[in-house]
């Protein structure tokens, strides 16, 4: 707290994986979501808008995480 908070300091960019990561987490929820509630119970419109909204936050998140990686500089 004291480095960050009072001395100015910045906090480190999050790297490419973690977004991969979450995305492709993200992706795997949708996925999982169709084979465990198959027909989605009584209201389909749910099921539906559910894993949409799964699958558009994890194709964000791993697009992102590609840009970032393609920034990341090269290591020796």
């Amino acid at each position: 707290m004291l480095r960050y908070g009072l001395l100015g300091g910045t906090r480190p960019p999050l790297p490419w994986e973690f977004f991969v990561t979450l995305g492709g987490a993200a992706l795997v929820a949708g996925v999982l979501y169709v084979v465990l509630f198959p027909f989605w119970s009584t209201y389909p419109a749910v099921g539906l808008v559910e894993t949409t909204a799964f699958g558009v936050a994890g194709s964000i998140l791993i697009a992102v995480g590609g840009i970032r990686r393609g920034r990341t500089p090269k290591r020796a």
